[in-house]
């Protein structure tokens, strides 16, 4: 079983990250502290200086500069898979990453819940590993008051996806951690806490490839 290993929200404390061995790295969004192109050059020496096999990562609400010109920052991370809304098949698994998040102080990324509903039609029906810096709605989402901040269209979607293991997000700092319910685990993997300090370990999630002729 190939293992992925989950991380978010690094803005740039990259010092104080430890990464356990796997076979795929994944990163969802907020890299970086405002997507600068001098702070996406640092964080790119960083993460192409890492030893994976296979890196993926997209942007986050932080990453306002990135958003602006989108191909120039994919080049700095030349060699990864940089996922702007759009797929990719890593090892058997179909991925599928974006940046986009519901509406939330004068960042990146953001778009209405109605123009969500029509960009999560557009993640593949056979999607295994979704990737977004948003939460789902009522999934590891919470703000410190107890509200809940994650897309309600994004949650609706996962429903739909029949071969999703693994929801990977991060944007929420509190409510880092893991949950399952039904065949899909839901994984905030926000590293830096609160107060922007790295307080939580990447998560390691084993992924089960599903071989559809055994059952023939």
């Amino acid at each position: 079983m190939p293992k992925i290993i989950a991380i978010s929200d690094l803005h740039m404390q990259f010092k104080d990250i430890f990464l356990p061995k796997g076979d795929i790295l994944v990163c969802a969004g907020d890299i970086s502290w405002t997507g600068s192109i001098e702070q996406m050059r640092q964080a790119a020496n960083w993460w192409n200086s890492l030893e994976f096999k296979h890196k993926i990562i997209t942007w986050g609400n932080h990453e306002r500069e990135a958003e602006r010109t989108p191909q120039v920052f994919k080049e700095l991370f030349a060699g990864s898979h940089v996922l702007l809304h759009e797929p990719a098949e890593v090892m058997g698994i179909k991925f599928f990453g974006s940046p986009y998040s519901p509406p939330f102080g004068n960042w990146a990324f953001m778009k209405s819940q109605r123009a969500m509903r029509a960009l999560w039609k557009q993640v593949p029906d056979d999607t295994g590993v979704l990737i977004t810096h948003t939460p789902p709605f009522r999934y590891l989402d919470k703000i410190p008051n107890g509200q809940h901040v994650g897309c309600k269209e994004l949650a609706h979607r996962i429903k739909e996806l029949k071969n999703l293991q693994y929801s990977i997000f991060g944007h929420i700092h509190y409510s880092y951690g893991k949950m399952i319910d039904g065949d899909v685990t839901y994984a905030n993997a926000a590293l830096v806490n609160e107060d922007y300090v790295i307080a939580n370990p990447p998560h390691q999630l084993m992924y089960k490839i599903i071989d559809e002729t055994a059952a023939l």
